[in-house]
């Protein structure tokens, strides 16, 4: 099997390989990093790790190398790619997270059951942006709201937890993904934090049915997946809002590329143009601001940030009121561009397949 790190932070990898380092003996290591943090990196890696920036595997696969940028979905790309030309199974893991239990031999005991995507689950920092934005509605519904961890839901932190969130989606920082999948089923290469989400949602058009492996009871749950220990850095008093902007946009691609994928569409402007604004709509209400906006009117909310004396959040909060999906919307041309990748990415995947086996070996 091999382990893949995506990273940008010397300091965080380096703890976390130390943390992995008994788990990756006699397994392949795959770092993928950036220009920035490349020699930093390459200071301290164990001997025998394969080592690459993301903007080199571009220069390596150029034929495809659409299909290996755009920041997550192709970083992610290059780790299917390199599990191809090394003709294993995979699993990906994010810097900030350490394991909790056996979880690369998890990993690869549930793929040898025949599953294509392991669903590992987090424990510590657990939750997307539709949960901060609960969690903070809940914060500012009490008597007396604590300033701390106001601040710290703006700042993109959800509550800690103890115990893996059962019925949670795939985590890109804790996924298993077999040979059979890597080499048939490329990731969507996009900069939007949904790139995980999508894989594993369109996996039956490409994998088949029940491709995802992730126990709905505690029993299983506890005795199979793979379990990691996810710190998250706090971020500015915006990274909320940048975050549901994000994964917004995000998420209204997806929605757009699901509708096309279970009618059979053709990917025409036409047909993408047709679902733009209803994927939009859909995608705003998912992560629901229109909630937080009725609750805020009704409970006088931003009265209680303003109370707690914290001017940035305070401004922050407002900007969330502000939200529409309309303001949210991607231009119609560069919406319809990035549907067509992530369909342009699936059909040209068997030969970067190809050409991973040639160049990355």
């Amino acid at each position: 099997m091999l382990a893949c790190f995506s990273t940008n932070r010397p300091d965080k990898l380096k703890e976390a390989l130390v943390a992995y380092s008994k788990q990756l003996e006699g397994r392949n290591l795959l770092v993928i990093d950036t220009d920035k943090t490349h020699s930093e990196n390459a200071s301290f890696l164990p001997e025998g790790a394969m080592h690459h920036s993301e903007n080199e595997m571009l220069e390596l696969l150029s034929d495809y190398a659409f299909a290996f940028q755009g920041k997550y979905g192709g970083n992610r790309n290059q780790g299917l790619a390199f599990a191809a030309a090394l003709d294993e199974d995979l699993a990906f893991f994010d810097d900030d997270t350490t394991p909790v239990n056996d979880a690369l031999d998890r990993h690869e005991a549930c793929l040898e059951k025949g599953y294509s995507i392991i669903c590992g689950k987090y424990v510590g920092h657990a939750g997307g942006a539709p949960n901060l934005v609960l969690q903070l509605i809940s914060e500012l519904s009490m008597k007396e709201p604590r300033e701390e961890r106001v601040r710290e839901i703006f700042s993109g932190l959800p509550a800690p937890t103890a115990t893996p969130v059962l019925g949670a989606g795939v985590n890109g920082g804790n996924m298993g993904v077999s040979l059979r999948a890597a080499t048939t089923y490329a990731f969507y290469p996009t900069s939007y934090r949904v790139e995980d989400g999508a894989y594993a949602a369109f996996s039956p058009y490409y994998l088949g049915e029940n491709a995802v492996y992730n126990p709905q009871t505690r029993v299983e749950a506890d005795s199979y997946l793979p379990v990691v220990r996810h710190e998250m850095t706090p971020g500015k008093p915006n990274a909320l809002r940048a975050k549901i902007e994000d994964e917004i946009r995000g998420t209204s691609l997806a929605l757009c590329i699901d509708q096309l994928l279970k009618n059979k569409q053709e990917q025409t402007e036409e047909n993408i143009l047709a679902k733009w604004e209803a994927a939009t709509q859909a995608s705003f209400k998912e992560y629901v601001i229109p909630y937080l906006q009725k609750n805020a009117e009704q409970h006088k909310l931003a009265e209680k940030i303003e109370a707690l004396g914290l001017s940035e959040e305070a401004r922050e909060f407002k900007a969330l009121l502000a939200l529409s999906a309309e303001k949210l919307a991607l231009p119609e041309g560069d919406y319809v561009q990035k549907v067509k990748l992530f369909f342009e990415t699936q059909e040209a995947w068997q030969g970067a397949v190809r050409q991973a086996k040639t160049k990355l070996k």
